[in-house]
């Protein structure tokens, strides 16, 4: 089957968190549903707008 590319949004859940904060939260969220066993292939910061991190991922496709 051929894989899908997609992305899903973690929102930081507090502002002004420190660079520690942000990649522990990061850290819990991987591990947890639905992220645990996703097949991710690129993370992303972002700081404009809404603060979080882009998650990027592949699935199967149903094609």
């Amino acid at each position: 089957m051929p894989l899908e590319e997609k992305k899903t949004f973690v929102e930081d859940p507090k502002p002004n968190m420190t660079t520690e904060e942000k990649n522990r939260h990061l850290s819990y969220m991987l591990g947890t549903a639905p992220h645990h066993g996703r097949n991710i292939f690129r993370i992303e910061r972002v700081e404009i707008g809404a603060s979080g991190w882009w998650i990027h991922y592949r699935t199967e496709s149903s094609d």
